[in-house]
């Protein structure tokens, strides 16, 4: 860990060094309180929050588990809060003055806590109601007999999907749907009665906001933003006839509008990073001077095509007004796709991702005063095109505002190391504090893993499908948050491969203690191909690396959403030279019999883990096939309940990988479950009960 002041002199390392021995260690966001700051250190098995006061003596353990911490929090005063997951699948908020002794368990809720919020003295936050998946306002007080459901905005067994949960004048603003509206605008004062709908934008029964989390509760977008400025909420919205657009709130229906229809007609002016064009990304907001900036679509070039790519998102400015909402840079295309737009003093910083587009974009660091002449990248920190950006540990991204100086983390362009720089707005000028190896090259292993997915898997022409890519159903972002606790996204320059080596879909890859096959060591999302291959997501390499993993033997495992995971028999010796691990190939040892479907002279992953459980049950509690039939029965659109009714999309349930799911008919996700049953080389009896296991 370092610290510093702003000067060279000044950048210090190591408050405290941290001993992670052979297992993955990350860390989570940081949080201030007056007095300290905190962060979690995850260290297989434990996971722990420590707090820290610039010293080597004042950083110390507060709150040691083996079971996730997931680092959702936010403080009152000098008191942390947070949420904590459970082995039994329940969360728990606790909260901390900084010691060991002052860390005290709040109140057991159900799951799905999140957007932990504090307005006034009062917590707000999103959790399931009473041990179902009905995602719900509730608030806390900081004690168990005050920590309440506020009201059941979707009544019954339904959620709400409360989300963006964000402070405007002394009241919560979210977004939630009662089951008749949609997704919509709410406020809350704390209680039932005070919990209203603002104004129902999209009169067509349709949400007017894109969600921030699907059915299954995990994470498909950014899109439902709320930020507060001038007296405003501003956020995006579709009213059904616009497009998704910028929208301006005082918090009553009255005073909620459109500010501007960015992109004329029914076409919209951003799209969240799940949609059809990868390039795409979630509008991004800050403020300045008393105008909102953010990313929107340039409508002169809109569904043109620049640089091969369509829609690039572009810098904006608005202060409030039709006439007063304008492109910052209109006569150039040097920003595209603008991030981590960040306000230090009078200037806005941003970076602007042009790491797949080709010129005249570049991937670097701007500063802006809102005009255009203004606007000038910081062309000392990475001139030559930043390979990836490095994270600050006090929040996830790479910029944060120190005593009215910006600190900006970026890699130097030979990845070699990273860099700590500030920025002076009074003159725009740019130091750099430190340099610092990206890792330890002693403490490295490589690995080149290869494995087939039935569900995707052609035999005709001895590839997988990638009907997910081409129907644009694959995710930018991991499904694998919760394995790994990594936000990892996939480069979308991959997603424009069409060939053998395009993407079918995210796969899990684990590291397992060499005496105990059962402790997960490290992990890692990746992407496979349709030749097998795994890949980085990012960089597209065939050799995947975990920096922070020392050289040893280990059991390697690959996973998957509704494959069976397999797991390598005997240990692999990894280290700084890469090992190559053919799952493809049936002579390769694996743990457990028969735990590959044998197609030829390949070996594939057995399909039909939809529930995730690690077995394929057709009929009998805990049936796959139950779960795909009841997760299309519940699907809100299915509002006749019919066993045929077709789901499309990305799905657990989608079996066979072809982009929709269906319990009968042609192509149906519930064949190849039974098929495989009945074909089990250890059922012998062709029992349709048969159950079979996987090989973890």
């Amino acid at each position: 860990m370092w610290k510093s002041d702003g000067t060279a002199g000044g950048t210090v390392e190591l408050i405290k060094k941290f001993d992670v021995n052979t297992n993955l260690t990350s860390w989570q966001t940081f949080k201030e309180t007056p007095n300290f700051v905190y962060f979690s250190i995850r260290n297989y098995p434990e996971w722990a929050i420590w707090r820290t006061d610039g010293t080597s003596t004042g950083t110390v353990k507060i709150f040691d588990k083996e079971q996730i911490v997931y680092f959702s929090s936010t403080t009152i005063g000098d008191t942390l809060y947070f949420f904590h997951f459970t082995s039994d699948g329940n969360d728990e908020l606790w909260k901390s003055e900084g010691t060991l002794e002052t860390t005290q368990l709040v109140a057991k809720l159900s799951s799905s806590a999140q957007f932990l919020t504090a307005i006034g003295n009062t917590l707000y936050f999103s959790c399931a109601n009473n041990g179902r998946e009905d995602l719900e306002l509730w608030t806390s007080d900081g004690t168990a007999l005050g920590t309440k459901l506020v009201k059941d905005i979707n009544a019954g067994t339904a959620s709400s999907y409360v989300q963006s949960i964000t402070e405007f004048n002394g009241k919560a603003y979210f977004f939630a749907d009662d089951g008749i509206h949609g997704l919509e605008l709410w406020q809350s004062d704390g209680t039932e009665a005070g919990t209203n709908l603002v104004i129902d934008i999209n009169k067509k029964a349709d949400s007017s906001i894109l969600s921030y989390i699907d059915k299954n509760f995990s994470t498909v977008g950014t899109s439902a933003t709320l930020k507060v400025s001038n007296n405003n909420l501003y956020f995006f919205a579709d009213d059904g006839i616009h497009g998704y657009e910028l929208w301006k709130s005082d918090g009553t229906e009255a005073g909620t509008s459109l500010v501007k229809d960015i992109v004329p007609g029914s076409a919209s002016a951003f799209s969240h990073h799940n949609t059809t064009n990868p390039y795409s990304h979630a509008p991004i907001l800050a403020t300045l001077n008393g105008l909102l900036y953010f990313s929107a679509y340039n409508p002169a070039n809109y569904n043109n095509t620049l640089n091969g790519l369509n829609n690039v998102s572009y810098l904006w400015k608005t202060d409030g007004t039709e006439q007063g909402t304008t492109l910052v840079n209109p006569n150039s295309q040097s920003i595209q796709r603008p991030l981590y737009l960040t306000t230090v003093q009078d200037k806005l910083l941003f970076f602007s991702d042009g790491t797949m587009l080709s010129t005249p974009a570049k991937s670097q660091f701007w500063y802006s005063d809102g005009s255009e002449s203004g606007t000038q990248p910081l062309n000392e920190i990475c001139a030559n095109n930043c390979q990836n950006s490095g994270w600050l540990a006090f929040a996830s991204k790479p910029i944060y505002i120190f005593k009215n100086k910006a600190y900006i983390f970026s890699n130097s362009p030979t990845v070699s190391y990273y860099n700590l720089w500030v920025y002076d707005p009074t003159d725009n000028s740019v130091k750099s504090l430190v340099t610092l190896p990206t890792n330890n090259p002693t403490n490295k292993t490589l690995l080149n893993v290869s494995a087939f997915l039935q569900g995707a898997y052609d035999a005709s022409t001895g590839l997988m499908r990638d009907d997910l890519r081409q129907q644009a159903y694959l995710p930018i972002e991991s499904p694998y948050f919760a394995q790994t606790q990594v936000t990892e996204e996939l480069n979308p320059a991959l997603l424009a491969r069409s060939d053998d080596t395009a993407p079918v879909d995210w796969v899990l890859i684990e590291l397992r203690d060499k005496t105990d096959k059962t402790k997960i060591v490290a992990t890692k999302s990746a992407l496979i191909q349709r030749n097998g291959q795994v890949i980085d997501p990012q960089t597209g390499s065939q050799t995947l690396s975990w920096d922070t993993v020392a050289a040893g033997d280990y059991f390697v495992a690959i996973k998957h959403r509704n494959h069976l995971g397999i797991m390598s028999n005997n240990t692999v010796a990894l280290g700084t030279s890469v090992v190559t691990l053919d799952f493809t190939n049936p002579s390769l040892e694996i743990l457990g019999t028969h735990s590959r479907l044998i197609v030829g002279d390949k070996a594939l992953m057995w399909a039909g883990d939809s529930n995730q459980d690690g077995v394929l049950i057709a009929n009998g509690n805990n049936s796959d096939a139950t779960t795909v039939l009841g997760n299309l029965l519940m699907d809100p659109l299915n509002t006749d309940f019919n066993s045929n009714y077709m789901l499309s999309g990305y799905f657990e349930d989608d079996i066979n990988m072809d982009g929709s799911v269906s319990f009968a008919g042609p192509n149906n996700d519930i064949t190849p479950l039974i098929a495989n049953i009945l074909v089990h080389p250890d059922n012998t009896e062709t029992a349709g009960n048969y159950i079979v296991k996987g090989g973890l």
